[in-house]
């Protein structure tokens, strides 16, 4: 059976999407959990945008020094000397800031102190003027006593460039040769392998030996730009040194220095991997390369205070008791930072980032999280692959967006509820892909089983009863069954032969056979049977075959009723046509004959003849009835095994009694004249009842009483005269050549 080879091409729907779930489970665990850019950030950033960190309730209070545009014009360009700086250092110790943190990178000597300048003058021979530049104050020692006064942090300029950031480009730093930073545990090697941080030129020696933490504030940008993590801990020249952030949070949590848990089991380039920081109290979560996820607020809110208010003194109050980050939010000054939740001033995602430190929050992709997507990948595969394959396909579609459901919202309950980064994308395309792909498959493995049913049969079935075979395990509907059918014949009729009205237009007759035919035809497949085209204006129906129905005599007994009734409107309709048309017009009849009895019924033909057939005594015995409706006047003839499952639901007449020629007794047949209530009305029985009278005296010999019952039978109303006239016929043979041998009326016939 065809629908067999369509199931066969199409067993990789299952193995085709399992395979490729396999593939995305395999580049997700060889991920190993590393942070780029791309699609999965995109999914992070959005989680950030939409579900923000919470701001911290207690501590300190920061406050950002804005060195801003109006500052800037007042003051004067930047560069500024760096005695500024330390005027605004020393009024924000003044003020009583608890720490002051300067985001302003510093590199070499400053250009604008009196010594530097002095070797200028020296140059062009104006000695004297040299001189006393000479013994003017240097500007760096000044911004180190400022410094040294305040509890504070200074910047070096560093440059980081994005292939440091990797792990093959990591240093090996020895702790014993850098200040503030630790192992959390004994035992553990004395050294980290830290991303490089290069210093062209470093600050004064004046700054760097005062007492503030000198640190690196650079936040490198991953490939898209947007930064996203920022490193604890640089290498620079051999040397730990703390990001600004990290050094600013040890200050203000009054820790003496930052302890760092390592798993030696893990490497990150050329030493262990981290796991955890401690500050004083505070736990914070790194990645494997000491680097913290940023988990910015929506909205960056530390409080914003002009640098000339600090410098004037009208800004106490605001910084009184605060963590103070002197940066500036103009471009010349320093370049913005593309975060998450936009472009913000670098010292503004310092400051938060300092928050994050103190609060110990963090987002953190643990190690296992790359094994764990694999397995979501296969698991939600596997459960989209297995709901498509007994669902529909809008329910399939509807399982795979179910699935990518299910993926983001566990993926969006760990971020919000423990601050984990798992990477929904490759499981939600897995439950996608997975289920999209099989309720595809299986769309079109039903569109062309469908398609191939009805090759097989050359749409002689019901939509419906297509679509239950092209489903169905069993092909023995289509390949051929042995069973009761009941059969249908029909011709249309019309008076063609005795009328010119054709032979002008030998086309409107062919047109007129097709159009009729193609009615009854869809009366017959709306009924549920199965319909075949014997030749021009004959068809067949079965009901039965393929499907099974135990009502089959009752089916086809009400389909035959209905394209009688049908005849009016149809004839109508063909009338209006040719009208409009100026085709010509002849009405049509049909002559319809039933017979139901065991058949061999299946898909027969071959090529362009493909169509469902029946075969069997039945078939014949219908096409005869067919042929005698002329004859008897009623359209619709029925044998015996019609009328005795049918008889209790529609009005039947009895018509004839007929010996055909390889039976051994005579059979009954009956014209099917209509449904419940015609054979519950008066004129029905009436016309019943003198029937059975004519027939009981004409097969028992008593043809004279058969006669006189006959004319008076011709006076009632329904009375066929097609039926009546045969009968009367009949007698007059009899009375001329007397009564057979053995007579019991019965009509002898061939099939």
């Amino acid at each position: 059976m065809p629908k067999q080879g369509v199931s066969s091409r199409f067993r990789w729907l299952t193995a085709f999407p399992l395979v490729l779930a396999i593939a995305i489970a395999g580049v997700t665990l060889s991920d190993q959990g590393r942070v780029g850019a791309g699609a999965r950030e995109a999914v992070f950033d959005f989680y950030q945008r939409i579900q923000p960190r919470s701001e911290r309730a207690d501590g300190l209070k920061t406050v950002f020094v804005d060195i801003d545009r109006k500052t800037l014009e007042e003051i004067g360009p930047w560069p500024w000397p760096r005695t500024r700086l330390a005027e605004l250092v020393a009024a924000a110790n003044e003020n009583g800031a608890a720490l002051v943190v300067l985001d302003t990178p510093l590199s070499g000597a400053d250009p604008l102190s009196p010594e530097q300048i002095a070797e200028i003058w020296e140059i062009q021979g104006n000695d004297a003027l040299a001189t006393a530049l000479a013994d003017a104050p240097n500007h760096d020692n000044v911004l180190a006593a400022a410094l040294t006064a305040a509890t504070s942090v200074t910047s070096l300029n560093a440059r980081v460039r994005l292939r440091d950031l990797n792990a093959s480009a990591s240093e090996r730093v020895d702790l014993r040769a850098s200040e503030g930073v630790v192992l959390a545990e004994q035992g553990q090697a004395d050294f980290l392998a830290l991303p490089r941080a290069r210093v062209a030129t470093p600050p004064a020696l004046a700054l760097t030996e005062a007492s503030a933490a000198v640190t690196v504030p650079d936040l490198p940008a991953d490939a898209d730009g947007v930064v996203r993590r920022a490193p604890m801990h640089w290498a620079v020249n051999g040397v730990a040194r703390p990001a600004l952030a990290l050094s600013a949070a040890r200050l203000a949590a009054e820790a003496d220095n930052v302890a760092v848990d390592v798993d030696d089991t893990a490497r990150w380039g050329v030493g262990p991997a981290q796991k955890k920081l401690f500050v004083g109290d505070i736990v914070i979560p790194v990645y494997p390369d000491g680097s913290v996820r940023l988990h910015l607020p929506k909205r960056l809110s530390a409080t914003t205070v002009p640098a000339r208010n600090v410098l004037d003194g009208s800004a106490e109050d605001a910084l009184a008791g605060a963590l103070v980050l002197v940066g500036s939010s103009v471009e010349t000054v320093t370049e913005p930072v593309v975060t998450a939740s936009g472009e913000r001033p670098r010292a503004v995602v310092q400051a938060a980032l300092i928050d994050q430190l103190l609060s110990g929050a963090g987002l953190i992709r643990p190690v296992w999280a790359a094994p764990a997507e694999a397995a979501a990948v296969l698991l939600l595969a596997i459960l989209a692959i297995f709901a498509a394959q007994r669902l529909s396909f809008g329910f399939g579609v509807a399982a795979a967006f179910g699935g990518a459901l299910l993926a983001f919202g566990g993926s969006w309950t760990l971020f919000t509820s423990a601050g984990l980064l798992l990477d929904p994308l490759p499981a939600a395309a897995a439950a996608f892909i997975g289920a999209f792909s099989v309720s595809i498959g299986v769309l079109f493995k039903e569109i062309l089983s469908h398609d191939a049913v009805r090759g097989a049969v050359d749409d002689s079935l019901p939509p419906d009863v297509i679509i239950k075979l092209a489903e169905a395990d069993d092909d023995a509907p289509l390949k051929g069954v042995r069973r009761d059918v009941t059969v249908l014949s029909c011709e249309i009729r019309c008076d063609y032969e005795n009328d010119d009205t054709f032979r002008d237009n030998p086309k409107a007759l062919p047109k007129l056979m097709r159009d009729v035919g193609k009615k009854i035809r869809q009366k017959i497949l709306e009924s549920g049977g199965a319909v075949e085209d014997i030749e021009s204006g004959r068809l067949m129906g079965y009901w039965n075959a393929p499907m099974e129905n135990e009502q089959h005599q009752q089916a086809a007994c009400a389909t035959a009723l209905s394209l009688i009734e049908s005849l009016d409107d149809l004839n109508a309709d063909l009338e209006e046509a040719a009208e409009i048309s100026g085709a010509p017009y002849a009405p049509v009849h049909l002559a319809i004959g039933l017979s139901a009895g065991e058949c061999t019924a299946g898909a027969m033909g071959a090529g362009a003849h493909k169509r469902y057939s029946a075969v069997g005594e039945p078939v014949d015995v219908a096409a005869m009835l067919r042929s005698r409706s002329k004859l008897y006047g009623p359209a619709v003839i029925v044998d015996e095994s019609v009328y005795r499952e049918s008889h209790h639901r529609f009005a039947f007449l009895e018509l004839d009694l007929l010996q055909y020629a390889d039976s051994e007794r005579p059979a009954h047949i009956y014209a099917l004249l209509g449904n419940p209530f015609i054979k519950a009305s008066p004129r029905y029985r009436a016309v019943d009842e003198a029937q059975r009278n004519i027939l009981a005296a004409y097969r028992s010999g008593d043809w004279a009483a058969a006669r006189d019952m006959l004319e008076r039978a011709k006076e009632l109303k329904g009375a066929n005269p097609a039926l009546y006239a045969l009968y009367a016929n009949r007698l007059d043979t009899i009375e001329q050549n007397g009564g057979a041998p053995g007579w019991t009326g019965a009509e002898s016939v061939f099939l």
